[in-house]
């Protein structure tokens, strides 16, 4: 007896370690001189009597069991990811209005100001975006130059990893008028 449509979680390592005999399929009846396995789909392979201490990789692979050399069940099992990815922010800021100006330009050189400390997941990140809300409104702080307007603008910094699960973080950039005022 199979099991079948086993969904499991994906480890660190974006795979699943088969833990002993968990996955094995029940045989009963005569006498079993031969018990193999192979493997298709996410992951391939072939092997005898049990599959532990086997990766399966990420995404579904199918189990076809064979006892003394007939076909007796087959198994999909579906690694899944689960797990956000992790996205660390710097600080929040403070700026001072550029020279004769009310606003704040974060250009090339500096454009780190705006970045993110780290991203990581146990898979692979499919997408880094960011959004700007407050002060200055957008969505692509990666532009040449970026103008901030005087005031609180929120950075919000969102990854998405390739099985659609998202993290986010966010830090507060605030630019202060330096420009003096004429009496």
């Amino acid at each position: 007896i199979c099991l079948d449509n086993i969904n499991i979680a994906a480890s660190e390592n974006c795979d699943y370690k088969v833990n002993g005999t968990e996955l094995d399929p029940t045989v009963t009846g005569c006498t079993i001189r031969t018990l193999t396995y192979t493997l298709t789909g996410a992951t391939e392979g072939t092997g005898i009597n049990s599959l532990a201490g086997v990766r399966l990789n990420k995404d579904t692979t199918y189990v076809t069991w064979t006892v003394n050399g007939e076909t007796s069940c087959r198994s999909r099992i579906m690694v899944v990811d689960k797990t956000p990815p992790v996205i660390t922010c710097p600080s929040s800021q403070i700026r001072y209005t550029d020279i004769n100006s009310c606003r704040y330009t974060v250009e090339n050189m500096r454009i780190k100001e705006l970045g993110i400390n780290n991203v990581t997941d146990n898979c692979r990140i499919q997408k880094i975006f960011a959004n700007l809300s407050g002060a200055t409104t957008g969505d692509d702080p990666f532009a040449p130059e970026l103008t901030l307007s005087i005031g609180v603008t929120t950075i919000k910094w969102t990854a998405i990893d390739s099985s659609g699960n998202i993290g986010t973080c966010n830090f507060q950039f605030t630019v202060i008028d330096t420009t003096p005022l004429i009496t």
